[in-house]
């Protein structure tokens, strides 16, 4: 079995490893069924692909690497329909490599029979930056998508199931986006499936140990997946992660944590690529809008145990807001042993946010009510610390024994406590590339990204069954707020949610002087304002021998009536 120091193989025994959950259980219902037209348009009208290169067209049966080889940046290399067998491809340029349709190109091994008995090597390979991986079909590996020293980096649509390590692994990476991916590490035919909402697997250890973990990246991004199956830890932040946000995915299944901030303490880096020095997971971390649940399918219940946990941290702030918690074992965690930070016993610190979040711990299964959460809504501890101060508003917590456990202090304000109804539990998994459902939250921002590609065809949301319905709607921020900040060459680009129908006014500067503008008029939802070097200036630097300038990003958000916001954030650009 595949073990780290952390002890993620080993089962919380009750009051010895407290932790913070969030919990609540809603009304049974049909409306949760359909997907929010709002989210699933995210993936289906992503932007187009930037690369202005032509096309590689590859073909079932031939080897993929020679057409990647023969590529310049900017190219697509586009596998058609059909099956490549176990191929290992390595990217190393500003390229994108794509199926025909998504999921259409399959890199397939030998299918395992039981977990661990199965999956070697990496299906594609990554370093460098500029490249999109979209829409392949991975299965049967040791890794589906890694790479070291590698981003911007764009990994989209494709499929991954049960690699015998995981999904996606990204080490020392600048801005890599993970988004409208279908990760799954179902049952395979000779394991020991869980029966019942309250039982776990009969094995230790999942086929897919991470469905995407990333170490040493600055701003990772991983939003609107949806995971499905066993795991061992389903989505990682491991450790040396710097503003790394989680937003609108999906989690139907964890053998021990669906969510995981701050896995580790400090046991790698610096990070020579991204600039990261030694570290635990670090500044504005957020998690927001996510969805949790126990799974089910043909061969069983896949087990989540605890839905978010938070642990070695150092917080500027940390945010967790909107997410849902249908049903697990526990809903959030945020722990705290009595070893330093940097220790794999140790503790987090800093501010801890948690707003709008609804915790469910009940369910109907086989026509009979199970409690699945038999601790709380929040855990927090098993050890307390002064350097966090932790927060809890506007919590939603249904079927849970206690709101807070634990000796971790957070202030609780606006609780909502309630019981039965509680909802069916739902039969998956869901349809692929379709990861949302609509719980009435606020349009999901779209994610700027170094090489966005074109939108595959819509494909109409088939009937789910034993879907519950939605909680409360979540409220919509009342300021604006600067979400995201991306460079490329010769721009900027802010990603800005606004409340009202306002002005947004973009400016890059540089020393005082304005070396370009955008000016966007919108309605309440997300934006994304980007400013561009005017081409008389970006003469000007070329002449004087730059190739990258820090500029300052200033953005300003105009309502009628209203104060006027502004944000500045510095920005490195390529001239």
């Amino acid at each position: 079995m595949r073990r780290v120091s952390n002890g993620r193989g080993r089962a919380l025994p009750p009051l010895t490893r407290l932790c913070v959950v969030a919990v609540l259980c809603m009304p049974a219902g049909p409306a949760a069924a359909l997907a929010s037209t709002a989210e699933a348009a995210f993936c289906d009208t992503l932007p187009a692909w930037n690369g202005t290169g032509r096309t590689i067209a590859v073909s079932p049966g031939q080897s993929i690497q020679p057409a990647v080889d023969s590529a310049s940046a900017g190219d697509t290399v586009e596998l058609a329909d059909g099956d490549y067998g176990k191929q290992s491809v390595s990217v190393t340029k500003a390229i994108r490599l794509k199926a025909q349709t998504p999921g259409g190109a399959r890199l397939w091994g030998t299918k395992p029979s039981s977990a661990n008995s199965g999956g070697s090597g990496t299906a594609v390979s990554v370093s460098g930056g500029g490249m999109m991986i979209d829409g392949l079909d991975i299965r049967y590996y040791g890794t589906g998508i890694g790479g070291t020293g590698v981003g911007p980096i764009t990994i989209q649509r494709n499929r991954i199931e049960s690699n015998l390590e995981q999904g996606v692994s990204l080490f020392d990476a600048i801005r890599p986006v993970v988004q409208c991916n279908d990760v799954r590490d179902p049952y395979l035919p000779n394991d020991s499936a869980a029966q019942g909402p309250t039982s776990i697997p009969g094995f230790d250890d999942a086929q897919m140990d991470y469905g995407v973990q990333i170490y040493g990246a600055t701003d990772p991004v991983v939003n609107h997946n949806y995971f499905f199956g066993v795991f061992n830890e389903t989505l990682s932040f491991k450790e040396g992660n710097r503003n790394p946000t989680a937003s609108y995915n999906t989690f139907e299944g964890s053998r021990y944590t669906g969510l995981f901030f701050g896995q580790n303490g400090i046991n790698n880096g610096p990070y020579p690529y991204s600039g990261l020095p030694s570290d635990v997971d670090n500044g504005r971390i957020t998690g927001e809008f996510n969805v949790f649940r126990k799974g089910r399918d043909a061969m069983g219940i896949y087990y989540m145990r605890t839905p978010i946990r938070v642990w070695h941290v150092r917080a500027q702030p940390l945010t967790l807001n909107g997410n849902v918690v249908e049903v697990g074992n526990q809903g959030i965690l945020l722990e705290c042993a009595a070893g330093p930070i940097s220790s794999i016993s140790g503790c987090g610190e800093g501010s801890y946010t948690l707003t709008n979040n609804t915790v469910g711990g009940a369910v109907m299964f086989n026509d009979s009510r199970a409690q699945v959460n038999t601790t709380a809504c929040i855990l927090a501890g098993p050890f307390s610390s002064t350097s966090i101060t932790a927060s809890s508003i506007n919590l939603k917590c249904i079927n849970a024994p206690e709101v807070k456990r634990g000796l971790q202090p957070v202030t609780m304000t606006g609780t909502q406590t309630a019981t039965d109804p509680v909802p069916a539990m739902r039969m998956g998994p869901l349809p692929q590339y379709d990861p949302d459902l609509s719980y009435g939250r606020p349009p999901p921002p779209p994610t700027a990204t170094p090489t966005p590609t074109a939108a595959p065809t819509p494909t109409a949301a088939p009937t789910r069954i034993f879907a519950p319905s939605a909680p409360a709607r979540v409220v919509l921020p009342r300021k604006p707020a600067l979400l995201r900040v991306t460079a490329g060459r010769g721009f900027a680009a802010a990603t800005v949610r606004i409340t009202r129908h306002s002005v947004i006014r973009g400016q890059l500067l540089r020393r005082g002087r304005v070396l370009g503008t955008k000016r966007v008029v919108g309605r309440a939802g997300t934006h994304v304002v980007r400013v561009s070097i005017k081409r008389k200036n970006r003469r000007q630097l070329r002449r004087r021998g730059a190739e990258r300038v820090t500029l300052t990003l200033r953005i300003a958000v105009v309502a009628r009536g209203k104060a006027t916001h502004v944000f500045s954030s510095r920005v490195r650009v390529r001239v």
